[in-house]
């Protein structure tokens, strides 16, 4: 039996509870957490296990046997609260004790330089003066903060938007290689002794340290901590699951990043139990009752009491020893048993941090250090075409699968008809594939040199692939539109799962899979049939894959979603140019259904930022008389649209109140819509740069406005940058 398997075995039947005094329960039970903690340790820290399964299954059974016996013994701590418990309704908010904010991002050398520049001037040291970084690998996982009380885990949240998380504790008890209480730490470390470089990557740490006696009350332990870090599935584990997956007749996981998050935020913690998930620490948040002089000081102490932290963190002294740390982290990106998408470069010293400072999202003394998107060399087999919830025809390749970034890609975007014109992109082509930011697979350019003479070039369909109607251009943009917005298959398939999707209406049980399903036997046509699918039971029960339970529990999330608050039903319908953010100012603003919907261009123009562009999108669609038949269907089938003001909390964007001028060309967009983007989440986005720019986005071939941008110091974004702060 493997040792994850023995973590969730059963009391054994039959089982005689001890019958003795209390005092010595207890001293066994402490006796028996500690060593199976110790052997934890070994065996998913250090992977060098002493003692054999059926020994440890032997202490194990011998701990739950005591539990079962006193259940007073039961503690947050306990080994056997890592097996997982009952399934919860919803999981519920909670706020990070200090916010947990993100980095700027830099891609070449030069911005490298450019921080180091920045941080010298701003401490006032002389320019040949040599800082002390630490170089960090950037895991690719989800970030995580973890709050110990006395030493003993309290609570485990999510990054969330920085300021408010998701409260995963029960999930996050379940990953076996993180402490559920601090092995002790030695008094010298948590005094802020300097741990040496080592070896020639300077690095901080060799072996993990091995698993110690516990040791006297002289050591240390914070009254209150913030351990921060990220949560990954390690390559091996991810192939493990995915291949237990097929072998169930379940469809593989994307990806290891996708099917972390999912899991962490799985509402059965069993779920999360059963995962190969990892926790490694990299940074402290809140820290009552403890200092540290340095960074790394941290890091020696965070190791100590029980917690793994990324291989290969190298101390530097001055900038040339960070950049060749940077080429060794990147060099050994494939051979780390977790995916990277790069580096971090911190300043080390506690007291310069401080000084230094943070500017509004991210601290001046750190920056991430991204590496270019790994490609990989296939085929393009053929090309086809997609429709989008807004009609929108998006080539996509279909490619001879290949694994680019830990993930089997087959697919692949192609973005619009400009971008296969530019790269001259033909069916048979063998093409460089990569995923753009290493999440979204992308087709890079050709390889002309090595066409046979049969490659085909693409023409656009002129009439749509799904409904067959005609095929539009829009003034002002690059896309081709399927000029049937009310009865094409694709559009409704594409808008009903927005409008279920998480940030919008988040109806449980109601995936795309299901929604396509309901779409192509007709049981729905736009987002209202959703409410009258409970005149249909019989219908739904039928589908493939579906039963008793899976209707009542699909019928039952559609019922929540009635009452949802107005500014999710807002976002869920899916108006061009709104979007989460600028729904909920809206929503905020007007505070009823009623005085959103009535609202002239002039007064939706008065709601905090929203621009005309959005301004002008709402008009349209409320003034359109199908969507004025679509609420009516939606208030007959019992969707409450609020009539009373409702105060609403608004998270802060990155854009909120900012001037973004956009420049150049972008691939995955046409300049109206970016600009009409930025508007969305509360910015505004001038045709020039200034001195009051805070950022320029930089497509291709951008020209006097990113040199007027160097010139003032305004912060430049590449293309890939500006989506991923889009959200």
């Amino acid at each position: 039996m493997e040792l994850q398997a023995v973590l969730t075995a059963p009391v054994p039947v039959g089982c005689v509870p001890m019958t003795v005094d209390d005092d010595r329960l207890r001293s066994r039970w402490e006796a028996l957490a500690s060593e199976i903690d110790a052997h934890n340790r070994r065996y998913y820290i250090e992977a060098r296990p002493i003692i054999s399964d059926r020994a440890y299954d032997a202490l194990f059974q011998e701990l739950q046997s005591l539990e079962a016996a006193e259940p007073s013994l039961r503690s947050p701590d306990s080994p056997t609260q890592r097996v997982g418990g009952l399934p919860v309704d919803s999981l519920t908010r909670f706020t990070h004790p200090t916010p947990m904010l993100s980095l700027q991002n830099s891609y070449d050398e030069q911005d490298i330089r450019d921080f180091d520049e920045r941080v010298k001037r701003q401490l006032e040291l002389e320019p040949d003066h040599s800082v002390r970084y630490l170089v960090e690998p950037k895991l690719d996982g989800m970030a995580m903060e973890l709050i110990y009380a006395e030493g003993v885990l309290e609570v485990g949240v999510t990054r969330g938007d920085g300021l408010v998380g998701e409260n995963v504790t029960a999930n996050i008890r379940t990953v076996r290689n993180l402490p559920l209480r601090f092995s002790p730490a030695s008094s010298d470390v948590a005094a802020g002794q300097t741990p040496k470089k080592s070896g020639a990557q300077g690095s901080l740490f060799g072996a993990p340290p091995s698993v110690s006696e516990p040791s006297d009350a002289s050591r240390i332990v914070p009254a209150r901590v913030a351990i921060r870090g990220e949560v990954v599935m390690p390559q091996d584990g991810f192939q493990k699951l995915n291949a237990r997956r097929l072998e169930q007749g379940l469809e593989p996981y994307v990806n290891a990043r996708n099917s972390t998050a999912g899991t962490v935020r799985n509402l059965d913690s069993r779920i999360a139990s059963a995962a190969p998930l990892r926790f490694y620490a990299h940074s402290a948040g809140l820290c009552e009752g403890m200092s540290f002089q340095r960074h790394s000081d941290f890091l020696q102490f965070a190791g100590s009491v029980g917690f793994q932290v990324p291989e290969g963190i190298a101390a530097c002294e001055g900038i040339d020893e960070v950049l060749t740390a940077l080429s060794t982290i990147e060099d050994r990106r494939s051979s780390y048993p977790y995916d990277i998408d790069g580096a971090v470069v911190k300043v080390d010293d506690h007291k310069l941090q401080d000084r230094l400072g943070f500017v509004s999202r991210s601290p001046r003394w750190a920056m991430a250090y991204k590496y270019a998107a790994e490609q990989a060399t296939t085929r393009l087999v053929a090309i086809d075409v997609q429709v989008g919830r807004t009609g929108v025809l998006t080539p996509v390749a279909r490619l001879e699968p290949v694994f680019v970034g830990g993930v089997m890609v087959s697919n692949a975007t192609l973005h619009n008809r400009d971008e296969l014109d530019r790269k001259d992109i033909r069916a048979g082509d063998m093409v460089v594939v990569q995923r753009a930011g290493d999440v979204i697979p992308q087709v890079v350019r050709s390889l002309p040199e090595k066409r046979s003479g049969q490659e085909v070039a693409f023409v656009f369909p002129e009439a749509c692939p799904e409904c067959g109607a005609s095929v539009v251009e829009l003034a002002d943009e690059v896309a081709l539109r399927c000029a049937n917005e009310v009865d094409c298959p694709a559009q409704i398939r594409a808008r009903v799962a927005h409008f279920a999707s998480r940030k919008a209406l988040d109806i449980e049980g109601l995936g795309v899979k299901l929604v396509a399903q309901l779409v192509d036997e007709g049981l729905v046509r736009s987002i209202g049939g959703l409410y009258l699918l409970d005149q249909q039971r019989e219908a739904l029960v039928a589908l493939e894959r579906m039963a008793e339970t899976s209707v009542d529990n699909l019928l039952a999330g559609i019922d929540t979603s009635r009452s949802a608050p107005i500014h999710r039903l807002l976002f869920g319908l899916g108006i061009r140019f709104v979007g989460e953010t600028v729904s909920k100012r809206l929503c905020a603003h007007f505070g009823t259904w009623s005085a959103l919907s009535s609202a002239s261009q002039e007064e939706l123009e008065e709601a905090d930022e929203v621009g005309p562009i959005v301004a002008a999108s709402l008009r349209s669609w409320f003034a359109d008389e199908r969507n004025q038949e679509l609420v009516k269907t939606m208030r007959a089938g019992g969707v409450q649209f609020p009539d009373e003001a409702r105060r609403m909390d608004l998270p802060e964007h990155p854009f909120l109140g900012k001037s973004v001028v956009v420049t150049g060309t972008l691939e995955s967009m046409g300049r109206s819509e970016a600009k009409a983007a930025i508007e969305a989440r509360g910015g505004k986005s001038p045709g020039s740069v200034s001195k009051k720019t805070d950022y320029l986005v930089a497509g291709e071939s951008a020209g006097s406005k990113l040199e007027k941008a160097r010139k003032f110091g305004v912060d430049v974004l590449t293309e890939l940058e500006f989506i991923e702060l889009l959200g």
